[in-house]
């Protein structure tokens, strides 16, 4: 028998059949467009365009609640706001309640470059709901909440994470 023959963790994974993959393969396929259409044109990553949606939605956010929310590292968020704030479309006020966070929220050029951008991704979302009936808007709506709340409740890695590897 050869090595990890046996063990599950050490079998190729059928991608095609895994829902973690297909997710992706859905999130890619939805935000492929984005490049071609707008970040080369307006000198705009998807990290920073996903900042800027998130700002609009609930301006006067620190950084670290926008990483929160989008699920991405502390540190993309930080260098996408400084993109941002170099090209003046998000600006940093100080926190009243904490004066070592600086909240932030869309400039007017920020605004103006959102209201360019958001139809193009709401035409993209309803186009790719569209094929679905209320019931199963519902229903997906309800299973994304669960797995991004499951998600949330994992541990981030570490040493005792399952495929961390042995030390040296």
């Amino acid at each position: 028998m050869a090595f990890g023959e046996n063990d599950p963790a050490m079998m190729p994974l059928d991608v095609h059949r895994s829902p973690v993959f297909k997710l992706l393969l859905l999130v890619n396929l939805t935000a492929k467009p984005f490049a071609g259409l707008f970040e080369r044109r307006h000198q705009l990553s998807l990290i920073e365009w996903r900042t800027m949606l998130t700002l609009a939605g609930e301006p006067g956010l620190p950084s670290a609640a926008i990483a929160d929310r989008l699920g991405l590292d502390k540190m993309a968020v930080s260098r996408a706001v400084a993109g941002l704030e170099r090209r003046g479309r998000v600006r940093r006020s100080p926190d009243s309640a904490d004066g070592r966070r600086a909240l932030l929220a869309l400039t007017e050029a920020g605004w103006a470059l959102y209201r360019l951008i958001a139809p193009s991704g709401l035409d993209r979302e309803n186009a790719l709901l569209a094929e679905l009936d209320e019931s199963e808007r519902v229903q997906l709506d309800r299973i994304l909440d669960k797995l991004i709340r499951t998600a949330r409740a994992l541990p981030d890695g570490g040493e005792t994470e399952r495929g961390a590897l042995p030390p040296t």
